[in-house]
């Protein structure tokens, strides 16, 4: 289905902008997504909204506000018959488009008005990027403002990234069941031999409020442990397509640094694999018998988060029910997820941030996944590009 705004045409020297607005089940959200979408003041830009067969009323929602609209931007709406899952439906959105440069959008957060002309302003300014991000407010379930994104690596999440088209026209379609479509996808500007970069304006809204897969409330250790082990997996299941990335562009194209990037992949998935095993140690105990669980405590072991005593009495005690009722009642109750994720205030060391293939390799925490073990165990394998 396509609605066209009142204004919509293309303009010759400004490039089209898409937004790929993905939804699934965000009906409270929705609305305000795609009105901060169609807000944009940006001359030429579509918005396609795909719904991955939501059981609640976002589909139908997003309908009646691109029934209504009279602006300038086109609409393409589009509903999945049957789920496509995360990687099914983003690339779904993307066969749709046609823009030069697209917007990844999820159906809870909300643009600021700017956003693409942010974009668009640095599109000369840095002719060898495939990928611009910007910095991010976050925001909860009512709309209330919690703080900026303060993680250690300088990449942002997928929501406030806009691609070129060429990182997904020139690779074959990400697996249907991915679940994190940014992860591998950053990668492919490095295969493509060209560069990210990450600006310092503010032009997102990010929403974490337990609908997310990332905002889920995870109130117990064991539910804690248990998160990390299928989101290990999800991240691993991304490395892999990074890998097969690799592949692809190696057999059609040159790659700088290619062994040097097939190395870190390799690390990053030894590293995923190690704290899997750590993960399902701590479920394994956290659900054992008290005497098992003691049996723990008493004996060294070697696997990472549990080497020190201290580590391995936390996972007991952390697992007790009398315990846990005790600190739920003694402390104030906070999205544990959020509170290690957000600053107060925007890091100073958010500035414009130019990403190249060096740039990666050279720093083993430039990336979403944050390994638990030393550079040195990334340079048993490739050491730093000089």
């Amino acid at each position: 289905m396509t609605i066209a705004g009142a204004g919509a045409k293309s303009l010759g020297a400004v490039p089209r902008f898409s937004f790929l607005m993905i939804t699934y089940n965000q009906e409270r959200c929705v609305a305000d997504a795609l009105n901060s979408a169609l807000a944009q003041d940006y001359p030429d830009l579509e918005i396609v909204v795909s719904d991955d067969c939501s059981s609640d009323r976002t589909f139908a929602i997003a309908t009646e506000i691109a029934r209504q609209y009279r602006g300038p931007h086109k609409i393409i709406l589009n509903r999945n018959e049957p789920n496509l899952g995360i990687g099914g439906n983003f690339h779904q959105a993307y066969t749709l488009s046609s823009g030069e440069w697209l917007f990844m959008a999820a159906g809870d957060d909300i643009s600021l008005p700017e956003r693409c002309q942010v974009v668009a302003a640095a599109i000369p300014r840095f002719p060898d990027a495939l990928v611009f991000g910007t910095n991010i407010m976050v925001i909860d379930g009512d709309n209330a403002r919690r703080g900026y994104i303060g993680i250690p690596s300088p990449l942002q999440p997928g929501a406030a990234l806009a691609w070129h088209r060429s990182v997904f026209s020139l690779f074959p379609a990400l697996a249907p069941d991915n679940k994190m479509e940014d992860f591998p996808l950053l990668t492919r500007p490095f295969l493509l031999n060209k560069q990210l970069v990450m600006l310092p304006d503010i032009a997102l809204h990010y929403r974490i409020d337990g609908h997310s897969f990332t905002g889920i409330n995870r109130n117990t250790a064991l539910k804690v442990m248990r998160y990390k082990v299928v989101l290990t997996d999800m991240t691993m299941a991304c490395v892999e397509q990074r890998l097969r990335d690799l592949d692809y562009a190696e057999q059609h194209w040159r790659v700088a640094h290619a062994d040097h990037l097939r190395a870190r992949f390799a690390w990053m998935l030894r590293s995923m694999r190690r704290e899997k095993i750590s993960y399902e140690k701590a479920v394994q105990i956290m659900t054992a018998p008290y005497w098992q669980r003691f049996l723990y405590v008493m004996r060294p072991s070697t696997l990472i988060f549990h080497r020190s005593f201290l580590s391995r009495l936390r996972n007991v005690l952390s697992s007790i029910p009398l315990l846990i009722a005790l600190k739920r009642l003694l402390s104030e109750e906070r999205n544990r997820y959020m509170s290690t994720l957000v600053d107060e205030v925007l890091p100073e060391k958010r500035d414009t941030i130019v990403i190249s293939t060096e740039f990666f390799l050279n720093d083993p925490n430039c990336d979403c996944y944050l390994s638990a073990f030393p550079e040195s165990f990334y340079q048993e394998d490739s050491g730093r590009l000089n």
